[in-house]
């Protein structure tokens, strides 16, 4: 029995996926930036260096939707922490998030870090809704939990 059902799942040899795979990067180099990135986004130090990398990585792979949601949180804390160009990287965080979420729809990560910039939006309800609706679909996503927390 567990062999038919292990045949059953596997996929035919040769043949490849009709679509490809949502959020994987062009290539190994938009990756490594993106990486690294994240490795910057955790300092205050060196958020601008995270800023210069997604963007790098955005630059290759315009259609890597981490990148954009991880590009927005950064502008985002650039505009609360930098005491910079607030109002530029407000707005330029908000267009990150909306361009991660246009792109996938289904990505957690942007749903998770949108919150926050809804919430300082006042718009912390429409936040809630919006978790609260992809919990209903994706109910072990930890990044649901991690949004509605903070709305």
């Amino acid at each position: 029995m567990t062999t038919r059902i292990v045949e059953s799942l596997a996929a035919p040899l040769g043949v490849a996926p009709t679509t490809p795979a949502k959020d994987v990067p062009a290539s190994p180099s938009v990756y490594e930036r993106y990486l690294r990135g994240n490795e910057a986004s955790a300092n205050p130090t060196t958020w601008l260096d995270a800023r210069e990398r997604y963007q790098a990585c955005l630059e290759e792979d315009p259609n890597f939707a981490p990148a954009w949601a991880r590009l927005g949180r950064i502008y985002r804390v650039l505009s609360l922490y930098s005491g910079k160009d607030t109002d530029e990287n407000f707005a330029l965080a908000g267009q990150a998030f909306e361009k991660a979420l246009e792109l996938n729809p289904d990505l957690a990560l942007a749903h998770h870090l949108y919150t926050n910039h809804e919430v300082e939006l006042g718009r912390a309800e429409d936040a809630m809704v919006r978790l609260l609706g992809r919990a209903t679909r994706h109910a072990g996503d930890p990044e649901v939990y991690a949004g509605s927390v903070q709305a």
